[in-house]
């Protein structure tokens, strides 16, 4: 069975993690798994001034840098939309089974 994940960002949230946990174990019993998720968005000033007050460094406009619970996952199929707005029909993938665990 093909089975299609839609999340937003995919950092280091505990979400995340559950349904990394999820797409491996369906994977590993013969599932055909995708996540989609969108890209981050890019850093306000705002932002990147409290990041430098706080002492994280980071610049305005670029986007942040992040590890994620899906990328040393290698059973799965991962697809970062290169936009950051919400997911369209055009985005996803084929599926017998869509699961939106985000929705805007």
């Amino acid at each position: 069975m093909k089975i299609t994940f839609l999340l937003p960002y995919a950092g280091m949230a505990g979400g995340i993690r559950v349904v990394a946990i999820y797409a491996v174990f369906l994977a590993e019993h013969g599932h055909k798994v995708n996540i989609v998720s969108v890209s981050q968005k890019a850093i306000s000033l705002k932002a990147a001034v409290k990041g430098l007050i706080k002492g994280k460094i980071t610049m305005p406009g670029k986007q942040r840098q992040g590890t994620s619970h899906i990328s040393n996952v290698t059973c799965i199929e991962w697809t970062v939309l290169e936009h950051n707005g919400p997911i369209k029909d055009k985005d996803i993938p084929d599926a017998d089974v869509v699961i939106a665990t985000w929705w805007k």
